[in-house]
């Protein structure tokens, strides 16, 4: 579950690795809960395989340090 604000909405794929829900909303954030509750175990368990793949592949360690210093040597004019 990821609430719908930048920076945690990217992190879920709808349906597939996780439920996003609105901001400030108990209603939605109940709904993605019932959601997920209802889903069948086999569904639940592929939601978690799914969610795990996603983290692996786009927010590695490497990957997000690489971005981080491009950044850096965007913003200092490539000085580092």
């Amino acid at each position: 579950m990821a609430s719908s604000v930048p920076g945690c909405k990217e992190t879920t794929d709808e349906g597939i690795s996780g439920f996003g829900f609105e901001v400030r909303s108990v209603d939605s954030l109940v709904e993605a809960i019932i959601k997920f509750i209802n889903l069948p175990y086999e569904q639940k368990n592929a939601m978690g395989v799914a969610s795990r793949k996603k983290m692996e592949k786009e927010y590695d360690r490497k990957i997000l340090i690489h971005a981080y210093m491009d950044e850096i040597k965007n913003l200092k004019g490539g000085m580092i």
